[in-house]
């Protein structure tokens, strides 16, 4: 090789050699940055699992010869019977050692909080016991059953599984729920009701009094009979026998009965009591409010001629029902009453009220500040004058 050749191949690879390293040091760098749970762990040491404090298998060498250790439990099943709803229960479960032997116990699956005293190790001597402390606190009404296992290192009893069970009910149970609706009932004659406060829990409470919002309401307390409390599985309850007094007027009602009881807890229960007391008179259509009292005639368009109509029935008097004078506002509206026949056993005479908007009527609106009104007189003895509102809307177009 010529000498100028080799100079120029050592020039290259300086050169390139320079390129290389001007490179390395203007190229801009990258850094991945360790997650914090990671950068404060050496080596990048797998995540540890979750502590797990009961074994799901036996962890015990139970293949070596005797002697052996004796595990007994007189009782494996609590009943709890019934409980509150929300309330804990708690029991303690003995395990004893009868073996020659020191027995070894270990936790093993649950599905209730469980617990062991008694032992400075996990190990029952012989002659000795420990005590397993199970408590659960059941979420639902209803019949219920939890357990907890422990492992022995007893060839003859290697898991011992203990169960608590029970019912839980509501605390104390007050019925009908929110109070009586009685419905229609009679002007003249009293409506009886009744309800009943009891408990499948509490050995023993007491109603101490008993108050109405008025002296239409009376009710009565009575201690349920041993078969009362029997169809409702109660260890203690009472009766609530009421009677509602009319006092004459139409209309609905609303009452309140309020019982106060020795419970710190549940001091004192509330009822209403609905109903509506039936007049002389009932109304239907599909066009009459009962609580305003209120004939809807609608929306008329001037010109075009309306009519509607309700359905009266009144109570049978001494003498015939008759209609007398009718007032009407708007004057300019017609109103009749028509009888219809009934059989002789009803109990009412029936009229159908008709109301009509003749096509001259004016336009306007009667409601709110200018109403419309309707008056019938009748020579009933408890309904001299049938009484109601008109709402009526004319437009010209």
């Amino acid at each position: 090789m010529k000498p100028m050749q080799l100079v120029s191949i050592v020039l290259s690879l300086l050169f390139a050699i320079g390129l290389v390293a001007w490179l390395a040091n203007s190229a801009p760098s990258f850094v991945v940055e360790q997650p914090e749970e990671l950068r404060d762990r050496e080596d990048n040491e797998p995540e540890p699992l979750p502590k797990v404090d009961y074994e799901r298998r036996n962890p015990f060498d139970l293949s070596g010869d005797g002697p052996h250790p004796k595990a007994v439990a007189e009782e494996l099943i609590y009943d709890f019977g019934n409980m509150a709803l929300g309330q804990t229960g708690e029991h303690d479960f003995v395990i004893e050692n009868q073996g020659d032997v020191p027995l070894k116990i270990a936790r093993g699956p649950s599905q209730c909080k469980c617990t062991v005293s008694g032992l400075k190790t996990d190990e029952i001597a012989p002659g000795e016991s420990a005590k397993v402390h199970l408590e659960w606190t059941p979420k639902a009404l209803g019949p219920f059953g939890q357990g907890a296992s422990i492992w022995t290192n007893d060839p003859e009893n290697q898991e011992l599984l203990f169960r608590v069970e029970g019912e839980m009910h509501r605390e104390i149970v007050s019925e009908p729920e929110g109070g009586w609706v009685l419905g229609t009932v009679s002007k003249e004659t009293p409506t009886t009701f009744e309800g009943v406060i009891y408990s499948g829990v509490i050995e023993d409470f007491n109603i101490e009094d008993v108050t109405t919002s008025s002296d239409n309401v009376q009710v009565e307390v009575i201690p349920m009979s041993e078969d009362e409390r029997g169809d409702v599985l109660a260890k203690v309850g009472y009766q609530l026998k009421g009677t509602f007094q009319p006092d004459g007027r139409s209309g609905p009602f609303r009452e309140k009965v309020t019982v106060t009881t020795n419970l710190e807890e549940h001091q004192k229960f509330e009822f209403n009591l609905t109903g509506n007391q039936s007049g002389p008179i009932v109304i239907v259509g599909p066009s009459w409010y009962k609580g305003p009292q209120l004939f809807d005639l609608g929306k008329v368009v001037q010109g075009e001629e309306s009519s509607s109509r309700l359905t009266l029935m009144i109570e049978k008097a001494e003498q015939p029902v008759e209609i007398g004078e009718i007032q009407v506002e708007p004057k300019f509206l017609k109103v009749e009453m028509v009888p219809e026949k009934t059989s002789e056993t009803s109990s009412r005479e029936r009229f159908t009220l008709r109301v009509q908007v003749p096509p001259d009527s004016p336009v306007g609106r009667w409601n709110g500040e200018r109403k419309g009104s309707l008056k019938i007189k009748t020579n009933h003895p408890q309904l001299q004058e049938i009484s109601m509102s008109l709402d009526l809307e004319i437009r010209s177009e």
